[in-house]
């Protein structure tokens, strides 16, 4: 499932709520943007580098689920090509335990008419 559309040149911002667990617990948090070969389903391109996202966790703010943003700035979605990308979160936890995110987040990225 694609849980948003965004365009070349703008903020990609996303919410990974935690579900079960403490976070306070997650000692070191990373997410991947990666491309797709097909535009109708995830297959991973291993030809695309990944992009490393910036991770904010929003427990600061209250938020509640409690959880982290995780954003990539326009300017870096400008090196972009249109299609499917997915999102993956690494967690590490204060043992070393490693935790990854289910489920890929489908994203579709698109170029606007001007």
């Amino acid at each position: 499932m694609i849980i948003g559309t965004f365009r070349i040149g703008e903020d990609i911002a996303l919410a990974l709520d935690a579900v079960a667990g403490d976070i306070a617990n997650i000692q070191q948090i990373t997410a991947n943007l990666s491309a797709s070969k097909q535009r109708t389903h995830f297959e991973l391109d291993t030809e695309f580098t990944a992009v490393t996202m910036l991770v904010s966790d929003r427990s600061a703010e209250g938020a509640n689920p409690a959880g982290w943003t995780i954003s990539l700035a326009a300017s870096q979605t400008t090196s972009l090509k249109p299609g499917l990308y997915g999102i993956d979160a690494r967690m590490v936890d204060a043992n070393g335990n490693v935790d990854i995110t289910e489920e890929t987040a489908l994203i579709r990225v698109t170029k606007g008419a001007i």
